[in-house]
């Protein structure tokens, strides 16, 4: 991570913001609001916050994984263990621009995180004095530890975030230690072209031993209007799109995932879309396949529920 501050900033970004003024003021200095200043007055220095529901982290159970045996599993107790005396952060995404941490016990910030991608899209105009209303990092979080392999790995305790109603985008942050969070990916529709704006909650699943991913439907006002699956390795970055071929300003919701075999790893996932298909995927790990189970306004296609 580097620092919020204007001299930290690439060139891109600063002629995204503008000015230093501007980046103090979304850093919560006042002295620049009117009537004294060019800028807009606040009722606080934090932002809105809408659809993004605050996510509690905290002492870990040393016991999620007691009776498993894929990669990593018998370490996930003194991991734990580790951890039992970390702070509890409250983490939620506002409209400021910025997801935030907050002491559980205190309420005082944490941290706080300014996706790129927030930066490039018209941030600035949170600071004008005409400014209306805008969503920013607007979308839902999930937190879940995660098992790294090779060197410097280990167990992770991993928040990954999308912006929502803010536009295509979405991150991931190792949180471990909350006075010390890591940048470890963000992704937007450059990388992702099947990225719209997410409205569900994103899942982190393993689905193969040592397959770490997150899951999620790829939302509305993508660039090609399909019903789209993503997915995104935790600890690599990769990322996969399954497309269901169904378009017409369409999209993919939340998913839910399953695992069909009993055997630790998330294989299924189901979702809808915009246009009233019911969706399963299966063989996340590989080779996956989309399946209408229902099409249009709910009813079901003879033959194809298996």
């Amino acid at each position: 991570f580097r620092l919020f501050t204007w001299a930290n900033l690439g060139s891109i970004q600063q002629t995204a913001l503008e000015s230093e003024a501007i980046v103090n003021y979304l850093r919560g200095d006042r002295s620049q609001e009117q009537p004294g200043g060019p800028l807009r007055t606040r009722t606080g220095v934090l932002g809105d916050i809408v659809h993004s529901q605050p996510v509690f982290v905290g002492r870990p159970n040393p016991n999620l994984y007691a009776a498993a045996s894929f990669n990593g599993a018998g370490d996930y107790g003194t991991f734990a263990n580790a951890q039992s005396s970390r702070t509890g952060v409250v983490y939620v995404g506002a409209n400021d621009g910025m997801l935030h941490g907050f002491n559980a016990t205190t309420g005082v910030e944490t941290f706080a995180f300014v996706p790129n991608r927030v930066i490039l899209n018209n941030l600035k105009s949170f600071a004008s004095p005409e400014y209306e209303h805008l969503y920013f990092v607007d979308g839902e979080m999930t937190v879940a530890d995660v098992y790294f392999s090779g060197g410097g790995g280990g167990w992770k305790t991993v928040l990954v975030g999308t912006l929502g109603r803010g536009g295509p985008g979405l991150f991931a942050l190792d949180i471990t230690n909350p006075s010390s969070v890591v940048f470890l990916w963000e992704k937007t529709a450059a990388d992702i072209p099947a990225l719209g704006r997410n409205i569900g909650k994103p899942i982190i699943a393993q689905v193969a031993n040592g397959d770490w991913r997150v899951i999620l439907g790829n939302g509305p006002d993508s660039a090609d209007g399909k019903a789209q699956l993503i997915m995104v390795g935790i600890q690599s970055g990769t990322t996969y799109s399954v497309d269901t071929g169904v378009a017409g300003d369409n999209g993919l919701s939340a998913v839910f995932t399953w695992d069909s075999t009993a055997d630790g790893f998330i294989d299924t996932a189901y979702a809808g879309d915009l246009q009233g298909n019911l969706w399963r995927f299966n063989g996340l790990a590989s080779g996956t396949s989309a399946l209408k189970l229902y099409e249009g306004l709910g009813y079901r296609r003879a033959g194809e529920i298996t």
